[in-house]
């Protein structure tokens, strides 16, 4: 029941809630996102991925604000870290295409998806709330780990103020990695092991 409870999001139009503060039979309690500014239908996921339409419950945002992230999540590969922003669009940074992701976050994150590799950690934005971290072989970043936005990064898409400006990032925006449903609608896959070898010795 905890775990099932643990799978349950919320989602404001196109921003998900960060995890419920309780899930009860007669009540769920989420701290709203930050959204594009408009009313945005309010959906419920019991598994962490389908929303049910139809609830009749609406939400309705107002004004611009900092860029902030609500999730930091491996994908079901583990191949990826993917960020996600609330519902506002952002700037990208500014990135187009696969580029650095030291552009959008902090010297601490980018230390972590290095981890012991001499290469530079590679980012793409998906759309203009998520972002997606390559992860490589000797990457240090785990299950509990904060995922830091670079101050002066990231600014809304609507926003015409060049960054420093009180709309763009503020270096305090964090998404932690959850210790124990760190992957993509939940606990990562477990691994197997492949052996291989030659059928016969002589």
């Amino acid at each position: 029941e905890a775990q099932a409870a643990a799978l349950v999001r919320v989602r404001f139009g196109a921003a998900v809630a960060p995890a419920p503060e309780t899930v009860a039979d007669d009540a769920i309690v989420v701290r709203t996102p930050f959204g594009a500014e408009g009313t945005a239908a309010v959906e419920v996921a019991l598994n962490g991925a389908q929303y049910g339409a139809g609830l009749g419950a609406t939400f309705t945002f107002r004004g611009l604000h900092k860029p902030f992230p609500v999730a930091a999540e491996f994908d079901a590969d583990a191949t990826q870290l993917i960020v996600r922003f609330d519902g506002q669009a952002t700037d990208r940074g500014g990135m187009a295409g696969v580029e650095p992701c030291a552009t959008v976050l902090d010297e601490a994150t980018v230390a972590l998806l290095r981890g012991a590799s001499l290469s530079e950690p590679l980012c793409l934005w998906t759309d203009d709330f998520t972002l997606a971290a390559e992860l490589n072989y000797d990457t240090a970043i785990t299950a509990g780990a904060d995922v830091v936005v670079r101050a002066d990064a990231l600014r809304p898409r609507r926003s015409s103020a060049p960054c420093p400006d009180p709309l763009c990032s503020d270096g305090n925006g964090t998404a932690t990695i959850d210790a124990d449903f760190p992957c993509e609608g939940g606990a990562c896959p477990a691994p197997s092991a492949a052996i291989s070898g030659p059928a016969q010795i002589s």
